[in-house]
């Protein structure tokens, strides 16, 4: 963990030292939690690119593109490829 200084608007900071109070937290543990939660909402989301990867079968000009993409995103859950998807 690394310190760093910020500036923040008076108010700001009063209310986010109030709710720490009151959830008997931490100021940094709430500054985390708020900093995670605007990155995750602003986060671009993850192109992932197979094309080009291994030997399909397929020519070249049988691939659509971004949907054979779609297809293989679908088929990625958070165990990584299934083929039930």
């Amino acid at each position: 963990m690394k310190r760093t200084t910020v500036f923040v608007e008076d108010d700001l900071l009063l209310e986010a030292q109030h709710l720490a109070k009151q959830r008997e937290t931490t100021f940094t543990e709430v500054i985390q939690e708020a900093l995670r939660a605007y990155l995750q909402a602003n986060r671009s989301p993850r192109h992932i690119s197979f094309m080009g990867i291994g030997r399909s079968g397929r020519s070249a000009e049988e691939f659509r593109p971004g949907w054979d993409e779609e297809e293989l995103r679908a088929g990625i859950g958070v165990n990584g490829w299934s083929h039930d998807h």
